[in-house]
């Protein structure tokens, strides 16, 4: 069983008097690129949802859209791992997946519109405040950031 490291850290943030303190929470564990994994990453979007004591709504958004990053990275990477990051901010939690394999092209849904997969990316755009996915010879980081202000 592979153990979540949870960090408590601060960040500094321009206030009224100067710099004032906010607390960040961060959490990331390594992962095998597996499909079972996706299941795994959403148990633990949950269980930090409940430490951190967010809204079940928001821990629903977040579980759809780092699983979503997940798949993709198990699909398309050939990755044999990836690490899954979750930092919760003031106003959002920003969740990050990072593999170190080649990504495969993959059909694009535009083109077959009765396919059954393929809209992954379109999810995490629609449900996240920003989001991206940056590619380089040492992998790829997925990230998205979800509003939490409401939560």
């Amino acid at each position: 069983m592979q153990t979540t490291s949870f960090v408590p850290s601060f960040v500094l943030q321009p206030g009224h008097a100067g710099n004032v303190q906010r607390e960040h929470r961060a959490a990331e564990r390594m992962l095998p690129c597996r499909p079972s994994t996706v299941a795994e990453v959403r148990r633990l979007v949950r269980e930090l949802a409940g430490r951190w004591k967010r809204a079940s709504e928001i821990a629903e958004v977040a579980c759809l859209v780092i699983s979503e990053m997940a798949t993709n990275s198990v699909l398309h990477s050939g990755s044999p791992g990836m690490t899954v990051r979750l930092t919760l901010h003031e106003r959002h939690l920003r969740a990050e997946v990072v593999d170190t394999g080649t990504w495969k092209a993959s059909a694009d849904p535009a083109v077959d519109g009765m396919a059954d997969h393929g809209r992954g990316l379109f999810l995490i755009e629609a449900l996240s405040m920003s989001s991206g996915c940056h590619h380089d010879p040492h992998g790829t980081r997925s990230w998205a950031c979800i509003s939490t202000v409401g939560a």
